[in-house]
């Protein structure tokens, strides 16, 4: 369902940008704009991309964090 991964990608896009998480939200463009043209090439390697953005990102959440509490 394309219609639905575009707009799965564009939420994870924005609120990862908004958090910072740059290379996240990058990966998630690319799979939004391969959603909307409806042309998305090896889904397999998309999905993994973003779950290890995805595992960068909260890493690095989490230092700082530590951080903050600390």
């Amino acid at each position: 369902d394309y219609d639905a991964l575009r707009d799965a990608a564009h939420s994870l896009k924005s609120s990862s940008a908004n958090l910072g998480a740059m290379s996240l939200s990058a990966a998630a463009k690319r799979v939004e704009l391969a959603a909307r043209e409806r042309s998305l090439e090896r889904p397999a390697v998309a999905v993994a991309l973003i779950a290890n953005e995805f595992a960068r990102a909260r890493q690095a959440l989490l230092g700082l964090r530590r951080e903050q509490q600390a």
